[in-house]
């Protein structure tokens, strides 16, 4: 089992990818969703987003008429493969990598094996790398100094 979510800034919506097929586990999912639909919106106007994106028009398309802490709508998406072992991370990684680069949904011909394999040598090549060119992700980076708040209390 595994469930994937993604927002759409453009079009105000988060989608749920779902393997479960159960009606009671759709509702629990779509409470859930519904929080996330409502905290997503507060939390970009919070920190200003739509102001630091020139490509996203809120005066007109699907914005039009709606506040922008509305909260985004929400479609579950199903009929998704199940993994039949304990491969929920390879399904999430591969749908995630879809979504992105906006490619059909493998559906019936999901080979696990080989997208195991291909993980397997992305993460090789960039170990590699690192070895070779000292290249770091972002998690990797050294950890930015604590900013203090105020100013220091004398004893």
């Amino acid at each position: 089992y595994w469930i994937l979510g993604c927002v759409s800034f453009h079009k105000r919506c988060f989608y749920v990818y779902d393997s479960l097929r159960s009606r009671k586990h759709k509702k629990a999912i779509q409470k859930v969703a519904e929080a996330y639909a409502v905290l997503i919106p507060l939390f970009l106007v919070s920190i200003e987003f739509y102001n630091q994106r020139s490509d996203i028009v809120v005066e007109n398309g699907l914005h039009m008429g709606k506040n922008l802490t509305d909260p985004f709508e929400i479609e579950l998406i199903t009929n998704l493969p199940t993994q039949q072992n304990s491969d929920c991370g390879v399904y999430v990684s591969c749908f995630a990598e879809y979504i992105i680069e906006d490619l059909p949904f493998p559906v019936a011909n999901f080979d696990v094996d080989g997208l195991r394999a291909r993980f397997g040598i992305l993460l090789w090549h960039y170990g590699r790398n690192k070895q070779l060119h000292g290249e770091s992700s972002e998690s990797e980076a050294p950890v930015a100094p604590k900013k203090t708040r105020g100013k220091k209390r004398k004893k």
